[in-house]
């Protein structure tokens, strides 16, 4: 049985259902908790880097916001201004 601590970089508790429930779906798989674990954490490694050696991340750009022309911050819809807060109103361009 996996141990419920995770000792990389510092020490976790990890939750004994979600623990219990890890095993039962690599149990399904055939394979052992600790493989299924390097999977999942496996796929997260970058897997192309630039000259520099830095990871390349591909982020979606189904859509992106404009940007203003005179601060360079990003320009949101005008419906998602909440008229009873003024905290972005510093961003808005005049």
């Amino acid at each position: 049985m996996m141990s419920s601590v995770v000792f990389d970089p510092e020490p976790m508790n990890v939750d004994e259902d979600a623990l219990r429930s890890l095993e039962d779906y690599a149990k399904a798989k055939g394979v052992t908790a600790e493989i299924v674990l390097a999977g999942m954490i496996d796929a997260l490694k970058p897997r192309e880097h630039d000259d520099d050696g830095y990871p390349i991340v591909h982020v979606d750009t189904a859509y992106r916001f404009p940007r203003s022309g005179k601060t360079g911050h990003v320009i949101l819809p005008a419906d998602w201004d909440d008229p009873e807060d003024a905290v972005y109103d510093r961003y808005a361009d005049e």
